[in-house]
């Protein structure tokens, strides 16, 4: 995340709805850049709800202190485990695996179709 939008996220009030708001469009442009950087033209409107925001960390690394927290959210677009998405994904940042439920990964072929709208 650039310090740009950071110092956003931190500006709005406690109120958390605003800040899952903000995240969720930083999130949805992040993949629309993962989409235009792999030439892939997503032919419907990207939708991300997030479902929980975990809690700030405040990690360093190379001498600076980077702001770090999880992030579980919904997409009505396939995303494959393992794929980068936003700033710092180069030192870790941004991996994105699919939720696991008891301990399995679910497998309900969760790809999406034309049709499929929902997320």
């Amino acid at each position: 995340m650039s310090e740009r939008l950071f110092g956003q996220l931190l500006a709005i009030e406690p109120d958390e709805i605003d800040r899952i708001e903000l995240l969720e469009r930083i999130l949805t442009g992040n993949i629309l850049s993962m989409a235009k950087g792999l030439d892939w033209h997503i032919d419907r409107e990207v939708r991300v709800r997030i479902t929980r925001l975990g809690p700030l960390r405040w990690l360093q690394f190379k001498g600076q202190l980077l702001a770090g927290f999880d992030v579980e959210f919904a997409t009505n677009v396939f995303l494959p485990d393992w794929i980068g998405l936003g700033k710092g994904v180069s030192i870790g940042f941004g991996v994105v695996t699919r939720k696991r439920e008891g301990g399995r990964q679910r497998n309900d072929n969760q790809s999406t179709t034309p049709q499929d709208d929902e997320y």
